[in-house]
């Protein structure tokens, strides 16, 4: 499953993450998450790739999950 997952978000998401507007994001964890929540795709996508694979935080399934599909809406 996860790794349906990660091949469904880097078909949706991936396009977007690696332009330059992404230099624009924030570094701190919890201004990307702030930035996430108010809806910024991009954000949601990195988000749920900290979460998935314990990058910079603790791995989280559920988590992962969610932001993902967020990222996906």
């Amino acid at each position: 499953m996860k790794t349906a997952l990660i091949i469904l978000g880097l078909s949706l998401c991936l396009p977007a993450v690696g332009a330059d507007k992404d230099k624009l994001l924030p570094k701190n964890f919890n201004a990307l998450k702030a930035l996430a929540e108010k809806g910024d795709a991009r954000a949601q996508y990195l988000i749920w790739v900290k979460h998935d694979f314990g990058n910079g935080v603790l791995e989280d399934d559920k988590e992962a999950v969610k932001w993902c599909r967020k990222a996906a809406e």
